[in-house]
């Protein structure tokens, strides 16, 4: 009784679950197809650093800032929009402004342009293929959370290509294709359904949470099924069992492992995604009046120049007691190398990067600095800072004895990239290993996208072997 009761409640499950199930597996599959052997390519994935040569004669900042009415600065950087030089101006309210260096005078729509001239230099197409360009300031079905920047600028040229850029750090955010649009669009519709609302509606949630504790219950019962109850008729002889029923007890038997595996790290990464963080698009609050900037950036490149150093590029920083220019310098074997320039003097300082990522950190998470435990700098992504940070070099900052016990800073635009806590840190161990299965990485890449793939087809196919079974029950 109870054997027949246990099969009569897989099969019931399963039955509701299978169509679910095979919707997860065919997207799944598709991912490692798409990330690997059919990824979008662009021309030009990174924009290498070059010297900052700014021409004799250029207007002292403060001068062109005070014209044109602005009082506060939260960034400053030096840009070439169409073969000249401009100060890229960022105020208290995040609104850009570009002005020649020479001339001082504001470009018109500067943002736009230099958005258009950022995606030519990425995608390597002429500014004459631009079909159009529009400011992203969410996330969207095609610009997904996992790119991390906003706003960004999405390009579109004739060729299909979309390019999204950050014009204020000039970085490359995404890029895609007709082809990965439409993967997009089907992989968000039938793995996480999209269709029911955002990543923080509690509908979307709640289903897709009870979908995938139903297809948890599928993959045990059906263990339990294979192991515990032999397959007899009621005589004790051994059931003759069809090619359909064969390959289902088998295969299921076999793959058994990855689909608990995938169902279980489901369900935590849905848990994990109802305290989802956005604090990765925080940026510093701190602004530089305009009339602290007293000093003109010209003779603190040329005293640089004089010592050996080249610059690449100038931000601002500042702290409780001072303004700086944060000089990045042109240096391969230290992509942080910087000098902290005073703004009003116009005097190297022994102010070092690692202090001013300890204030941002502070700023950001109201700790006590006497709780800082470590300060490290990271240079390169890795598996606890991955490639969807976008932001490199930064800082890690760790903390003892507080809630979040690291935080991420980027000291040339004064903005965190990340922060996390023991409970995330499990959250991604757990997804990438149980659900992405990147333990498998140790082999090698290519055997976990194969992995994948396999897995991915055996489970479709011992959900079709169940329907089979299940028609051909229900035709007797």
């Amino acid at each position: 009784m109870m054997k027949s009761k246990f099969f009569k409640w897989h099969r019931k499950i399963a039955l509701l679950m299978a169509v679910p199930v095979i919707l997860w597996s065919f997207s799944g599959l598709l991912h490692p197809l798409m990330a690997n052997w059919f990824r979008a390519e662009i021309q030009n994935p990174f924009i290498k650093p070059h010297a900052l040569d700014v021409p004799p004669h250029a207007k002292p900042v403060a001068e062109i800032a005070e014209a044109a009415g602005i009082a506060e600065l939260r960034q400053l950087r030096i840009v070439e929009l169409d073969d000249i030089h401009c100060y890229q101006l960022i105020d208290r309210n995040d609104k850009q402004w570009y002005f020649g260096v020479l001339t001082g005078i504001e470009i018109n729509d500067g943002q736009n342009s230099y958005a258009r001239q950022l995606a030519c230099s990425y995608s390597g197409q002429p500014a004459e293929n631009i079909v159009s360009a529009e400011l992203v300031e969410d996330f969207t079905l095609t610009y997904r959370y996992i790119n991390r920047l906003l706003p960004v600028w999405k390009v579109v040229f004739e060729n299909g290509q979309h390019v999204y850029v950050d014009t204020a750090t000039s970085k490359l955010a995404t890029h895609d294709t007709p082809a990965k649009r439409l993967y997009l669009l089907v992989f968000s519709y039938t793995h996480t359904w999209s269709f029911l609302g955002d990543e923080s509606s509690w509908l979307r949630i709640i289903i897709v949470a009870l979908c995938s504790v139903l297809s948890l219950f599928v993959g045990v019962s059906g263990i339990v099924t294979r192991v515990f109850f032999k397959n007899r008729t009621s005589s004790g002889q051994t059931r003759k069992l069809g090619l359909s029923r064969k390959l289902h007890r088998s295969l299921g038997i076999i793959i058994s492992l990855f689909y608990l595996m995938f169902s279980f790290s489901a369900i935590w990464q849905i848990a994990a995604k109802t305290r989802f963080d956005r604090s990765f698009l925080r940026a510093s609050e701190r602004t530089v009046p305009t009339i602290q900037l007293e000093s003109h950036i010209q003779p603190v490149i040329d005293q640089l120049k004089a010592q050996g150093k080249l610059a690449s590029q100038i931000s601002l920083a500042s702290n409780a007691n001072s303004s700086y220019y944060r000089v990045q310098l042109l240096d391969r074997q230290n992509p942080a190398a910087s000098v902290y320039v005073n703004t009003m003097t116009g005097e190297l300082t022994d102010y070092s990067d690692a202090d001013y990522a300890r204030e941002l950190a502070g700023e950001f998470s109201q700790y006590p600095a006497e709780s800082i435990s470590d300060c490290r700098l990271i240079t390169r992504f890795a598996r606890d800072y991955g490639f969807i940070y976008k932001r490199l070099p930064v800082w890690r900052i760790s903390y003892r004895g507080e809630e979040y016990q690291q935080y991420t800073v980027d000291t040339v635009n004064s903005h965190l990239s990340m922060r996390s806590k023991p409970a995330q840190v499990v959250d991604a161990l757990i997804f990438i290993n149980l659900h992405k299965l990147h333990f498998l990485d140790v082999i090698s890449k290519d055997t976990r996208d194969v992995v994948s793939i396999l897995s991915a087809l055996m489970i479709i196919l011992v959900s079709i072997t169940g329907l089979v079974m299940m028609r051909r029950k229900k035709v007797r």
